[in-house]
């Protein structure tokens, strides 16, 4: 077997995809082929049908999702770096680099 690479999920799939569903997404790679596209649409039905009972509910769950009031583009790179590939997260990191640099410069400007 391949060596897994694992991420880990975010807020919003661990709000929408319950056991069941992760049940049925790991066992993908077990389903004979012709059943696989089927699996597949199932899967992401139910997390769709999760994801509306998710907004229609009214107890408070999605304050963890609502939108941050300062909004800091280094934060949220860092955030997203964790969820994708090797060189998406090298380039996050140059952009971060970049960021960095611009900020230095920036408070470098202000103290003259």
């Amino acid at each position: 077997m391949s060596e897994e690479k694992s991420r880990p999920l975010t807020l919003l799939d661990e709000m929408v995809s319950d056991d069941s569903v992760q049940i049925l997404k790991a066992a993908f790679p077990y389903i004979p082929k012709e059943n696989r596209q089927l699996l597949s649409v199932y899967a992401k039905f139910l997390e769709l049908q999760n994801t509306f009972a998710l907004f229609l509910e009214n107890t408070g769950n999605l304050s963890a999702c609502e939108a941050i009031e300062d909004t800091d583009p280094t934060q949220m790179l860092t955030d997203i770096r964790r969820y994708c590939s090797p060189s998406t997260q090298t380039q996050i990191d140059r952009l971060l680099e970049t960021l960095a640099t611009v900020q230095m410069f920036e408070m470098l400007q202000e103290a003259k």
